[in-house]
C-alpha cells in the first residue's frame, strides 16, 4: 500500500495520476509482449503446418518412387524370362542330307531378326 504524505489534496491526486500512469505502462509494455509470443507461437504453427505438408510430399515422392523400381523390376524379370524362354525354343534342324555339312543353320521358333547366315 502506497501512503504519500501531502498537504496538498492537488499533490495526491498528481501522485496517483503518476502512479496509474506507470501501472498503465507496464500493463501495456506486458501486453505488447504477450501479443509478440502469440505471433510468435502462430508462426511457429505455420512453419510446422509447412514442415509437415513437405515430409508428406516427400513420402508420397518416396511410394511413387518405389512403385516405378516395382514396375522396372516387372519388366526386367519378364524380359529376362522372355530370353530364357526363347533360348529353351531353338531347335537345330538337320535333316540327313546335311549330316556331313559345316552350313547348318539353326532356326528358332521366333522369326530371326537379321537375314540368316550359314554358321561355319
Amino acid at each position: 500500500m502506497i501512503y504519500l504524505t501531502c498537504s496538498d489534496p492537488a499533490d495526491v491526486d498528481r501522485g496517483l495520476l503518476d502512479r496509474l500512469n506507470n501501472i498503465n505502462n507496464t500493463l501495456t509494455t506486458q501486453w505488447n509482449r504477450l501479443q509478440n509470443i502469440r505471433n510468435t507461437v502462430d508462426d511457429t504453427g505455420t512453419q510446422a503446418d509447412r514442415a509437415r505438408n513437405r515430409v508428406r510430399d516427400a513420402e508420397s515422392l518416396i511410394d511413387r518412387a518405389r512403385q516405378e523400381l516395382d514396375k522396372a523390376k516387372d519388366a526386367v524379370g519378364k524380359v529376362v524370362s522372355d530370353v530364357t524362354v526363347l533360348k529353351a525354343n531353338i531347335t537345330v534342324t538337320q535333316p540327313e542330307s546335311f549330316i556331313n555339312r559345316t552350313d547348318v543353320v539353326c532356326r528358332t521358333s521366333n522369326p530371326p531378326a537379321v537375314p540368316e547366315t550359314p554358321t561355319t
